[in-house]
């Protein structure tokens, strides 16, 4: 586990720095508001290993308020390689939780990374090139990640934005 800190530079400028910086072939992702579960990374680790062919794993989320308490639970349609086919092939968008992703640096860096251009979208431009490509993504039917919302969070204060760009 490596700390890296910088000043803000916006969401995709930074994930692209945290990518040239690491060394490991699998990365794990997740926002400083939010939890991880104790055995997030071993479980996510050995889904990947069930799973060989997959580049990008997320997970499901438990939904909290600003003080821990839980507020609902996330689903996914994503949960086999085969759905997220069926999206590309529909041209669907791809999307899931971006903080309780891990995923293959090398593919990441492969496709281009991030595109800051997408933001507040940047995960889901990036997790629907690498499908494009034909990497498989799917989501973890685990719950491994607390995802805190409150009025203050992206996913609140940019949800049109969002929108905006996911139309685009």
């Amino acid at each position: 586990i490596r700390l890296s800190s910088q000043e803000n530079a916006g969401m995709g400028k930074t994930l692209n720095r945290m990518l040239s910086v690491v060394d490991a072939e699998w990365v794990v992702r997740m926002d400083a508001d939010d939890v991880m579960m104790p055995h997030r990374i071993e479980s996510q680790l050995a889904f990947a290993e069930e799973h060989p062919g997959v580049t990008v794993t997320s997970s499901l989320v438990e939904y909290v308020d600003n003080k821990g308490r839980s507020i609902g639970k996330s689903t996914s349609v994503h949960t086999t390689i085969e759905s997220v086919r069926e999206y590309v092939v529909k041209n669907e968008p791809i999307g899931f939780h971006h903080p309780a992703a891990m995923f293959r640096r090398s593919a990441v860096l492969a496709c281009g990374g991030y595109r800051p251009q997408f933001w507040p979208a940047e995960d889901i431009d990036l997790w629907n090139r690498l499908a494009e490509q034909g990497h498989d993504i799917m989501v973890q039917p685990e719950y491994l990640l607390k995802y805190r919302i409150h009025g203050s969070s992206v996913s609140v204060s940019r949800a049109w934005d969002a929108r905006r760009k996911l139309s685009w």
